[in-house]
Parts: structure tokens; C-alpha cells; sequence
């Protein structure tokens, strides 16, 4: 019967009888190679006996399972007399040729019959091992690798076979198509069966050369690549931003080359005066800049230009008309204007305009004439120059001064003269910083005092203040009045060095130069507030519990705190609450849906101060709109949301003569709407306190701003003019829509 492991794991034994057996121990097997052609499977057969067996007409047969079932059979393997213990008795061996690819297994059979003293005469084993696969050799390449370009979106590969049949030593399983183009690199686009000898690739686009390699694959190897000796082109990416230039009598045309391809040309064409078009040049190469020289000055041009590489054109890309040359208009852009102003040592003044063409052609020579309010004219004459700016020398201080310019570009004409533009001249105003002095302070919260001085006796109009570190300007603000004290709301670090410059402005708008001081910064910290800051799903609020601890020795005790918010680690911050005991519990009921920063400082009475950030993640799928006192008042939308927005410019489009397309002119101001609808309880008394048509109803009576913050993380000020509701008289539910206009709001 079929064997099993005895003690010694390596032979297998077959079943006991009357305490004989008989087993089977395999020889090693021989290692295989693509080039091994057969193989010699050796094996002992082995009889052990607990029990005396006396015998001398023993006979072993033995039969190996492989093709042709080879037997053998001896007489007297075992010649005994009342023998115990165990010994081979025959070693066996069998040549096996060997084919490709095929996974064997060889089975041993032996009996042993004919012994005294053993039930039945005879005992007998079989054994299984496996045979290794002969392995095939890597297939060999494949041949006359191709393309051919069929259009821009598909290509097809194709190459000759070099495979034998499956028995062979060199079979091919599969074949692998790669493709790599001058943006990307090898990448697989196909694994097709071994009888394949062409792939037609259908995921190429514009604005790429491609080329593409092959191999064999079978189970045990793959040839080298084979890749196509060329490439093949797709149409090039449109030029953009095509315009010309006058900048004397010539028209210089630039573009921006758009395609990531090595161009061959681009080809220019021209139209005049509405003409056909026809080619006037072309452009070597990645070129982006072409000069027609001196075209009539009469005439209307327009130039197309399109990029061509393999003999593949992309789209024409047009230019604007290029107009006859026409006298420009009156400058504009003058200043000074309307202001007064300090002159230089010297008593200089530098005005500027801006030249006006309608032709397209610079500014070639200007005329500038000035006087004193209520006198008369003095011309500069004719000025050949390109520059629109002309220093004004030998002004005094206390006078007006009235002037106007024009210009002449290619055009034999002037322009009109401007408009007479008037300005002031005055003595700018003086500022002393008297605190701080330089030095090093032990306060992170720092006033400023200055002193204000002008010689004309203008009163202080404004001043600005900024504040910078090593690091860059950390605070800056310009402010209205005539104080001469003012606190910077900020935190100045710890042992940092810091610049604090202040200007002031007089009646005229004249400013001063600034007045600066270098400081250091050496304070003791209070302990830094330990902060759990938590979101409320229902209200859409986050709710900071704050703690500050017992001060170390080296410490002072925190006797106030104020909390900031902010979008990103980085700021900007805004201030929610200042005033706060050190520990204490603030609810923000306005943070965004996503992620929060707060920022909770302790301070100090010297002033000095510690600080600890902490973050919220807001998220609900839920639309929150907060209005009246401290934005306490909530509706919300809780089911099926949505929220559309619309944005919107005031434009207005201007005809002039000489162009011939409009001007757009466009307004500063922009309006942002948006319209929340969903569904909202209908129910009466015992609705959703926020999420219901009443909750929605009254916060509609309220005045802007109203704070709107929906899933998508807008958190914006808006103004509420439409509520609109509908009821569902069976399922007593409701749906609500509100039309929200976005306000200027500073928190």
C-alpha cells in the first residue's frame, strides 16, 4: 500500500507485516537547465525487520511509473536466517529524458514476497517525487519593429515573429508593447497573445512625438526590447498670445510657443488692407518673435502664425488689425495732479504721463509747457524722446503750477494737448519717534509715541505705523487722525531684535520721511494656557475650554486672555475675544465647516504673554446661516442641500475712432450671491429649534451681516433678501430657499 515517514523522515515506508517492512530513500535529485536534456532519478529500496525472518527464495520486483512502465525483478535480494534490523537491498536508477516546460512526477514500486514468518509472504511500498521542469530558454526578439502614424489619436505597431511551437526551446506566451513620448516616459499600453504581429494604440493626443518598443515574454523570460528607430509626430499646440508691437516704423509680432515639441517652423502670414492671405515668412525653429520692416503707413495688416514639425501644421492663431498710422490721442495718466507735493533738494518735481496711440507706435517726441496758476505758458519745445517724464526744476514752496503735454508717435501729427493738470508744491511734515528709544524691553506689548512737527502749521492727517523683524514686516497699518500715540495689537516674540517705523501725513497729503528705532525684546513668559477645543454638530459652533496653569518660579501669573481664529497655521489671525480670565470657556459660533486654528494668549501685567494653538475640525454636511448679537441667532438647512453661487462684474464696452474693436471698461466692485435651499422640519410647537421654516422666517427679520458657512468650507458676510418655503401637507415636512447677497464685513 502507498508508504508513509518512519522515524527517519527521509524513507518512506511501506505498510508492516508480522514486524517486516519495506522502504523506499530517493538519491538527490539532479539539477536542471534549459540544456539538460535528461536526467539520472536514483532510489534505495530498504527491508527492516523487528522480528527473526529466515528465507533464501526471497524475489524483489519493482516497476517505475514513466511512459513506458519500465519493471525489473531479482531473485534472492535477501538471502536471511532468522536476521533482524534493517539494509538496502537494492539501489535503482532510471535515465529520464527530459522535454520542455512539462512538470513531471516519477512513481516507485517494489515488492518483496516470499519470506517465512511474514503474514501473507510479502510486503511492498511506493513512492512519488517530483520531477523538475526542464525550463524553456527567454524567447527570442521580435523583428522589424514599425509605426505608422494613422492621425493624432491613434498609431499602430507592428513587427515579425521569431517563436517556435510550444514544445520548443524558445516559445512566446505573450508580447509587451511600451510607449514613451517627450513628456512622458515607458510606459505599458499593451500585453497581447504570442500569435500578435501589430497593436494599434488609440490613446495618443495632440502635441507629441511617441515611439514605441516590443519583446516576447514566456513563463521563464523575455527578450531585450526591440524599439522603432524613429518617432512619429502628432500636430503641434496652437501658438498663443500673439501680438504686435510698434515700437518705430517696423511691426514686431511674439508669441508664446505652447507645444512641448522641438518646431521645425512657424509660418507667418499677412492680410492687408483685408487682403488674402498670403505667407510672408517663416520663423527656424522654437522662434517666438518676427519684425516686419517699415510696412505702408497707410495700410491695415493682420498676421496669423501657426507651429509645424514633421510636416504636421497646428491652428493659425490671428493677431488684432494692425491700424494706419493716426495721431495719437491727448496723454493721459498725468501726474502730479490735484496734490501737493515736497520738491527735491533743488527745487525739482518729476512729471509723468502716459502716451496714448491708437496706431500702436511708441511715443517718439514730446512737447511740455508749464506755468504758475494765473500766469502764462512757457513751452519746452519740441522734445525728441521716448521717455513720458520730464523733470520740472526750480519750483518754490507755497505756489501752484498749472501744465499740459502732448506727444507725436510715428504719425506726422500731434496729439491733442491734455487737459491742464494742476498741482501744489508745500514742505513735507516732520516725525520724532519719542518711545520707544533703542534699547531692549521686557514687555511684549509695546506703545509708540511721536512728535508731529510742520512748518507750514498743517495739522496731523494720518500717520502709518509698521513693524518688522528679521524675518520681514510682521505688522503694518495706516490710520486716520492726528494722535501721536498708538499700540501695535500684536505679540512681539521674545528675544528678537525688531524695527518700528512711523510717518505722518499733513493737511496737503504731504508725508514725512520715516522716523525708525531698533529694539530687543527680554520678558518673563507666563505659563502657556492648556486649551480642548471641541466642535457642537447641532450649532455648527466651536467650543474652547481653556485652562491657564500655576506659574513656575521663573514665571509670572496669567492674568488676562484673548482668543484668535484662523484658516491655516500661517494667519491670518482674527481676534474673537480679548478681556478673558485666564481659564475659561468661549464658544465661537461662527467658525468654517473644515479645519480651524485658535490661538489662546495669556498675558501678563507687565504686558508679557505665552500662547497655545489648538485646531477644530468643523465638519457637517449641514448649511448654517448666524445673524443678530454676537451671531447667536441659527437656522440651518439639514437635508438634501444645496448651495449654488454667482458672480458677477460691471462692464462696459467703449467704441473709439481709429479702433476697430470696442474697449472694455470694467467697475471695481464685483456682487457674489448665493442660493440655499433644502429641506427644514414643517412641523409647528414641536419643529427643530434650528433646523425649521420658523428658525428660517426669523432670521430673514434680520439686518446684515449675516454669517453663511456651508459644507464646501465658504464661511462668508451676507446680506438675506428672499426667504421663500414650501410646505409637504401630507409628510409635514418643508423645503426652504434663501437668496443671500455677500457684504463688506471686517471682523
Amino acid at each position: 500500500g502507498p508508504g508513509w515517514r518512519g522515524e527517519d523522515m527521509s524513507i518512506i515506508w511501506g505498510h508492516p507485516r508480522s514486524g517486516c517492512q519495506l522502504g523506499i530513500e530517493w538519491g538527490p535529485t539532479p539539477a536542471v537547465d534549459p540544456n539538460t536534456t535528461s536526467i539520472v532519478m536514483t532510489a534505495d529500496v530498504l527491508v527492516s525487520a523487528t522480528q527473526p525472518i529466515t528465507d533464501s527464495t526471497n524475489t524483489l520486483e519493482w516497476n517505475w511509473d514513466w511512459d513506458d512502465l519500465q519493471d525489473g525483478e531479482q531473485a534472492n535480494p535477501l538471502v536471511v536466517s532468522n536476521w533482524t534490523g534493517q539494509q538496502v537491498i537494492k539501489h535503482l536508477s532510471l535515465t529520464m529524458n527530459l522535454p520542455y516546460g512539462e512538470v513531471h512526477t516519477l512513481e516507485l514500486w517494489a515488492e518483496l514476497r516470499g519470506l517465512a514468518g511474514v503474514s501473507g509472504g510479502r510486503v511492498e511500498v511506493e513512492s512519488t517525487i517530483p520531477v523538475p521542469r526542464r525550463p524553456f530558454q527567454a524567447p527570442r526578439p521580435p523583428q522589424n519593429v514599425t509605426h505608422v502614424r494613422n492621425s493624432d489619436t491613434q498609431q499602430t505597431v507592428s513587427w515579425t515573429t521569431d517563436y517556435t511551437p510550444a514544445s520548443g526551446g524558445y516559445p512566446w506566451s505573450t508580447v509587451q508593447v511600451e510607449r514613451r513620448s517627450n513628456v512622458e516616459g515607458w510606459e505599458r499600453v499593451a500585453e497581447l497573445r504570442w500569435s500578435a504581429t501589430k497593436f494599434t494604440d488609440t490613446s495618443t493626443r495632440t502635441d507629441r512625438f511617441y515611439q514605441y518598443r516590443v519583446r516576447s515574454v514566456n513563463v521563464d523570460g523575455v527578450s531585450p526590447w526591440v524599439q522603432t528607430t524613429t518617432f512619429v509626430y502628432t500636430t503641434p499646440a496652437d501658438h498663443t498670445s500673439l501680438a504686435w508691437a510698434r515700437p518705430v516704423s517696423d511691426v514686431v509680432l511674439t508669441w508664446t510657443k505652447a507645444s512641448t515639441l522641438p518646431l521645425a517652423v512657424t509660418e507667418i502670414q499677412r492680410s492687408v488692407n483685408g487682403a488674402a492671405w498670403a505667407t510672408v515668412a517663416t520663423v527656424t525653429g522654437s522662434g517666438t518673435t518676427w519684425t516686419d520692416p517699415a510696412p505702408d503707413g497707410t495700410k491695415t495688416y493682420q498676421y496669423r502664425v501657426r507651429p509645424t514639425v514633421a510636416g504636421l501644421a497646428g491652428n493659425w492663431r490671428t493677431s488684432t488689425m494692425v491700424p494706419a498710422l493716426a495721431a495719437p490721442l491727448a496723454p493721459s495718466g498725468m501726474h502730479p495732479s490735484g496734490i501737493t507735493v515736497d520738491p527735491d533738494p533743488g527745487g525739482t518735481v518729476t512729471a509723468t504721463w502716459a502716451h496714448q496711440p491708437v496706431d500702436g507706435t511708441a511715443q517718439v517726441a514730446y512737447e511740455f509747457t508749464m506755468k504758475l496758476a494765473g500766469g502764462s505758458y512757457t513751452s519746452s519745445g519740441v522734445v525728441t524722446s521716448g521717455a513720458s517724464s520730464r523733470v520740472l526744476a526750480g519750483l518754490e514752496r507755497g505756489n501752484t503750477y498749472v501744465y499740459q503735454v502732448r506727444t507725436k508717435g510715428q504719425h506726422a501729427t500731434w496729439s491733442p494737448w491734455s487737459a491742464e493738470q494742476s498741482f501744489s508744491t508745500g514742505a513735507s511734515p516732520a516725525t520724532t519717534l519719542t518711545y520707544p528709544a533703542a534699547g531692549t524691553y521686557a514687555t511684549s506689548l509695546l506703545p509708540l509715541a511721536w512728535v508731529y512737527n510742520d512748518l507750514e502749521g498743517s495739522t496731523q492727517q494720518g500717520y502709518q505705523v509698521e513693524v518688522s523683524s528679521p524675518d520681514g514686516v510682521v505688522y503694518t497699518t495706516s490710520r486716520n487722525g492726528n494722535e501721536l500715540t498708538w499700540t501695535p495689537p500684536i505679540r512681539l516674540d521674545n528675544l528678537t531684535a525688531y524695527t518700528i517705523r512711523v510717518r505722518t501725513q499733513d493737511g496737503s497729503g504731504l508725508w514725512s520721511p520715516w522716523a525708525s528705532v531698533d529694539i530687543t525684546t527680554d520678558f518673563v513668559l507666563p505659563p502657556a494656557p492648556v486649551v480642548h477645543a471641541t466642535f457642537d454638530p447641532d450649532t455648527g459652533a466651536a467650543v474652547l475650554d481653556f485652562e491657564t496653569p500655576e506659574p513656575a518660579p521663573d514665571q509670572l501669573d496669567g492674568e488676562l486672555a484673548e482668543v484668535y481664529r484662523a484658516a491655516s497655521p500661517e494667519g491670518p489671525w482674527v481676534r474673537i475675544a480679548d478681556g478673558l480670565p485666564p481659564s475659561t470657556t468661549i464658544v465661537d459660533p461662527i467658525p468654517a465647516l473644515g479645519v480651524n486654528y485658535y490661538r489662546v494668549v495669556t498675558w501678563t501685567l507687565t504686558p508679557t504673554s505665552a500662547e497655545t494653538m489648538a485646531t477644530v475640525e468643523c465638519r457637517s454636511p449641514w448649511v448654517f446661516l448666524n445673524g443678530g448679537p454676537g451671531f447667536t441667532t441659527l437656522a440651518r438647512v439639514k437635508g438634501g442641500v444645496s448651495v449654488g453661487a454667482s458672480h458677477s462684474r460691471a462692464k462696459v464696452l467703449h467704441q473709439f475712432v481709429g479702433r476697430n474693436h470696442p474697449t472694455e471698461f470694467a467697475g471695481a466692485s464685483t456682487t457674489d450671491t448665493y442660493t440655499v435651499s433644502g429641506a427644514v422640519d414643517g412641523y409647528g410647537a414641536e419643529s427643530d429649534q434650528w433646523g425649521s421654516w420658523q428658525a428660517w422666517q426669523a432670521i430673514a427679520d434680520l439686518p446684515a451681516p449675516l454669517c453663511l458657512r456651508d459644507p464646501m468650507g465658504r464661511r462668508v458676510f451676507v446680506s438675506i433678501t428672499d426667504v421663500q418655503v414650501t410646505h409637504e401637507v401630507t409628510t409635514k415636512k418643508a423645503k426652504v430657499s434663501a437668496k443671500l447677497t455677500v457684504v463688506d464685513h471686517d471682523e
